[in-house]
């Protein structure tokens, strides 16, 4: 039970479901914030700043000291809205000893959450504006806060996002392993948006933006899903922030927030959930590989060599994986003509990779498989990795957004096609 004093206002909302499953939440508000019936206009002029926590005992205390000494009130209307996600230690006591010095609410969310389902959750229970997100952990400099809010309350943008590779930007005492896994990580997310910095975590934007959002949004990567579903017209500054690593406590990086990324990405290329059912899979693949092979024997066998037969693999694979995929696993619904010469294109650029991939696999399994053996494996592999290349590239709703992400799409894939036909030539000698 709360102790009396705490129990100032407690509203219990019931049973949420989200994208994390049900569970009870609540919110408990201090008695210096305003309340909703206060606040004139649509959303009264001012800031929520929403901060997700998780066992962040020992970074409440000194995160919230610095925020008081910004004196944000003397600028702004404000209200600090702190999303615990079943955190183990004391880390909603600690909030709670705040309630009587700061203007903040305590949203809890009693399962295993996911921080862009927290920040969501966190944005529909804002009352102002704008909307500052920022870590816990003092990653983020809450000194910026102004910085962030005052290009967005000028009116010149629709997201500032506190940049770490914008000169003026850094991330010192990172090892250059870990410069390089952040740089590798954002090159997909890339694919959606022209700023420098598109993992950030630390950014401000309208209120509404965020409480817009889908709610299936998974992981940690929520300024990702607001650029892309701001689109080619959303206004993005980007100021430079000293980002320091943890004040207190563990990192929560790990396997699950690696996999949430990747899922993520697929979500935004538009990639059905249909394409990746067993029976679609097995099916398309199945059917596929099987014509590559009766057509890779028939060639080798009336003497037209393994060159001619996995060029005939490569047609037969891909050309059953791309119409079975676009007709039956996947429909296009009448894509407009750019929709259908960029499928097209891709559709080119996947089977050339996918021959030049074979092209050097075949070279190294022949001498020990023998040359059918090795056609029935490499069927399977053609038909597989024309599955996966024609679902994000050709399939997916990728090629129905703007113009710049389909030509960052079909750049990748160039990419990767003269990789393979560079590592063919080495191979093959």
């Amino acid at each position: 039970m709360l102790p009396s004093s705490l129990l100032l206002n407690l509203h219990v909302l019931g049973v949420e479901r989200d994208h994390c499953g049900e569970a009870n939440f609540w919110i408990e508000v201090s008695p210096l914030v305003r309340r909703i019936g206060d606040i004139a206009g649509d959303m009264k002029t001012g800031v929520s700043i929403i901060i997700p926590t998780r066992d962040e005992q020992d970074n409440i205390d000194p995160l919230f000291r610095r925020l008081q000494s910004m004196q944000v009130a003397e600028h702004y209307c404000y209200e600090i809205i702190v999303v615990d996600d079943s955190s183990a230690d004391d880390t909603r006591q600690r909030v709670r000893g705040w309630f009587d010095r700061l203007p903040v609410s305590l949203v809890c969310r009693d399962h295993d959450g996911c921080l862009a389902g927290a920040v969501i959750a966190g944005a529909r229970a804002a009352h102002y504006r704008w909307v500052v997100v920022m870590d816990a952990d003092l990653s983020h400099p809450p000194e910026a806060i102004f910085d962030l809010l005052a290009p967005l309350s000028a009116g010149e943008c629709d997201m500032v996002i506190g940049s770490r590779y914008v000169a003026g930007g850094a991330t010192p005492h990172w090892p250059a392993r870990r410069r390089f896994a952040s740089f590798a990580a954002s090159l997909p997310a890339r694919l959606f948006t022209d700023v420098k910095d598109p993992m950030a975590g630390f950014f401000a934007t309208p209120t509404r933006r965020l409480q817009q959002l889908r709610d299936d949004v998974p992981g940690f990567k929520i300024g990702l899903e607001v650029l892309a579903a701001g689109g080619a017209d959303m206004r993005v500054v980007e100021i430079p922030i000293i980002f320091q690593d943890r004040f207190e406590g563990f990192s929560k990086m790990n396997k699950r927030v690696v996999l949430d990324y990747g899922k993520q990405l697929l979500q935004l290329c538009g990639i059905s959930p249909r394409l990746f059912r067993p029976s679609s899979l097995a099916g398309v693949v199945g059917v596929a590989a099987l014509a590559g092979w009766l057509v890779f024997a028939g060639i080798y066998l009336i003497g037209g060599g393994a060159v001619a037969a996995l060029f005939g693999v490569v047609l037969a694979t891909g050309g059953m994986v791309v119409t079975m995929m676009c007709r039956w696993v996947a429909p296009d619904g009448g894509a407009g003509g750019a929709v259908k010469r960029y499928r097209i294109i891709m559709a080119v650029v996947a089977l050339v990779l996918s021959f030049a991939m074979q092209e050097a696999v075949f070279a190294l399994l022949s001498p020990v498989l023998g040359v059918l053996l090795s056609a029935a494996a490499l069927s399977v592999l053609s038909a597989v990795v024309l599955y996966v290349l024609a679902a994000i590239f050709v399939c997916s709703a990728l090629a129905e957004r703007e113009r710049r992400p389909r030509l960052r799409a079909a750049a990748a894939a160039v990419i990767l096609m003269v990789v393979a036909l560079a590592s063919s030539l080495v191979v093959s000698g």
